[in-house]
């Protein structure tokens, strides 16, 4: 549950009109006039009651928490190029924020620069230090524009080498079941 009284207000004013929009309450009482007028069987009540449970919580709760706080965290799928592009840019923030007068352990500073194969991080200035980062963001804005194409080139790459992989195990296998499938789509022509 939120603690913030901002976030649970939103989140009820999403659901109320939500369940206003989806006619939820009117097909609430549709069910109640219909089950109080004719002897409905218990299974019947169930069923009726389960649709309506479903879509109260596929459509409206799903909605309401998605639109009520929007968190960017985890938007950026992990890929060998970008991971080391952003690391890069969390020894410039650690280094500034430590220049700064932030409570961070140059120990850590060093390490994490290590990693990323940065020398002697401390001993720039702050103006080269933001510098640093300011290029380093442009690169990972550059590579993270480029995403959606390094993905879909390294799954077809795996897709291939997959497929490779089958061919070579089960080739007796595969060319029956291909054979079979050409068939079965020259009979539905």
């Amino acid at each position: 549950m939120c603690d913030q009284p901002k976030v649970v207000n939103r989140y009820n004013k999403l659901l109320n009109s939500q369940l206003h929009q989806q006619h939820t309450f009117k097909k609430f009482e549709e069910f109640e006039k219909l089950r109080q007028s004719s002897n409905m069987n218990e299974q019947s009540i169930i069923n009726n009651l389960n649709k309506i449970d479903n879509s109260i919580t596929n459509s409206i709760l799903y909605y309401a928490e998605n639109t009520c706080r929007k968190l960017k965290a985890g938007k950026v799928p992990y890929s060998p190029e970008l991971s080391p592009v952003g690391k890069e840019i969390n020894v410039w923030n650690n280094v500034l924020r430590k220049e700064k007068g932030c409570n961070i352990s140059s120990t850590y500073i060093k390490r994490i620069a290590k990693k990323s194969n940065i020398s002697h991080p401390m001993s720039l200035t702050i103006e080269d230090c933001i510098r640093e980062r300011q290029s380093a963001s442009k690169r990972y804005k550059k590579l993270n524009g480029m995403q959606s194409k390094i993905e879909s080139s390294l799954l077809k790459t795996l897709l291939h080498s997959k497929r490779k992989e089958v061919m070579n195990e089960f080739p007796m296998q595969l060319t029956v079941l291909i054979g079979m499938k050409n068939f079965a789509n020259h009979i539905d022509e």
